[in-house]
């Protein structure tokens, strides 16, 4: 009476992660390395229901929204799309499947630059949350199973991340989200459902430091190959640039 799941990874630079969907109606496997990440996606009784085809340089995440699947990918591509694919229909991803598709809110051109791009997706039962970037700041767009836009909850300055919580059911009408910016610890949102603006319940405080007395800029640079680099700078406001300036790098 008990059933099993083998999955075998494509090769030695990949892992595989194993969980659920947060609706908890499918089985979810991540395969994830430096040059790929799909998921395939299983029923509870472990028939396979869904996968995105693996490919080399393409990334994609997937989550159960109501009668269709919710799948953000690059397909190959520099700029990440969210797409939306029926539950019963299934097939390949084709670009007519672009949730939003012709919306400003979702619907990236391929002429994007990385300053525009989406970032990252979870759904919840009435309403997903899809984190994009816009001239470099951050928002957070709630969407409807419709498509319709709900809200959009925005901020003022560069960030290192944003991470929406897990802890709450999924029929919530509400959700917290971590905040991190460059100049800030971290620090921790509320959000519900009809309201217009987010409550901050808890941050993170570093009593030695005054981070009033720090600035941050963000400029791009051209590399050998012509690409444009975004590099970001944080610095004391009395910091004076120059050759001799030392400075700490941190890249990924």
């Amino acid at each position: 009476g008990v059933s099993s799941l083998f999955y075998q990874s494509p090769d030695d630079r990949t892992y595989v992660l194993l969980n659920t969907t947060r609706d908890e109606q499918y089985i979810r496997l991540e395969v994830t390395g430096y040059h790929l990440e799909y998921p395939v996606v299983y029923s509870r009784a472990l028939e396979k229901v869904w996968e995105v085809p693996p490919h080399a340089g393409t990334f994609s995440q997937i989550e159960s929204f109501g009668d269709a699947w919710i799948i953000k990918s690059n397909r190959g591509g520099r700029f990440y799309q969210v797409y939306r694919i029926s539950k019963a229909l299934g097939g390949p991803i084709q670009n007519q499947d672009l949730f939003l598709a012709g919306n400003e809110a979702l619907d990236y051109a391929p002429d994007r630059n990385l300053d525009e791009n989406t970032i990252g997706l979870d759904c919840f039962e009435k309403f997903c949350v899809v984190e994009r970037k816009r001239a470099g700041r951050p928002e957070l767009v709630i969407v409807d199973q419709a498509g319709k836009i709900l809200d959009v909850l925005k901020f003022s300055e560069p960030y290192y991340y944003i991470q929406v919580g897990a802890l709450e059911p999924y029929d919530s009408n509400e959700f917290s989200f971590d905040y991190l910016s460059y100049l800030k610890p971290k620090v921790r949102y509320h959000y519900r459902l009809g309201d217009t603006t987010y409550t901050k319940v808890g941050e993170t405080k570093i009593a030695s430091l005054n981070m009033d007395d720090y600035l941050i800029e963000q400029q791009k640079f051209v590399v050998w190959d012509g690409t444009e680099v975004p590099v970001t700078l944080v610095m004391r406001k009395d910091t004076k640039l120059g050759p001799e300036t030392p400075f700490f790098v941190q890249t990924y």
